[in-house]
């Protein structure tokens, strides 16, 4: 079984929270980002949520329901939002966000041959 990635998740000081996969390096494979199902645990909607790398799966598990929420996306490099909240699966208190939208969203804006890793920020908007 090939090893994890390294994932890192933080809350910034203005309450947006970021979640990133990291590199692994070894001497057979070189540079790569294993993909994974990574789950993280937010307790409030409605606050920024940067994603950054490659994923098989990103489940954000939330406090409260979600149900009704609108899921707005923007790839970092660009300054178009668009509205997934037909592409992602939603349950009661989780959303589940597929490997290859974050790819798709987080790639919208790079420019042909860009090889960097995908990067959006994202914002669950959820009626009163």
């Amino acid at each position: 079984m090939k090893e994890p990635p390294f994932v890192v998740a933080s809350r910034n000081p203005n309450g947006a929270i970021s979640v990133a996969t990291l590199p692994r390096t070894d001497t057979i494979e070189g540079i790569r980002i294993p993909r994974a199902d990574v789950t993280i645990e937010i307790d409030e909607h409605s606050i920024p949520i940067g994603i950054f790398g490659d994923y098989r799966s990103l489940i954000l598990k939330f406090a409260k329901s979600v149900r009704g929420a609108s899921v707005i996306a923007q790839d970092l490099a660009g300054d178009h939002a668009i509205v997934i909240t037909e592409n992602v699966t939603m349950h009661d208190h989780e959303i589940v966000i597929s490997g290859e939208l974050i790819d798709r969203v987080g790639r919208m804006a790079g420019r042909p041959g860009d090889k960097s890793t995908p990067g959006l920020v994202l914002l669950v908007d959820v009626p009163d």
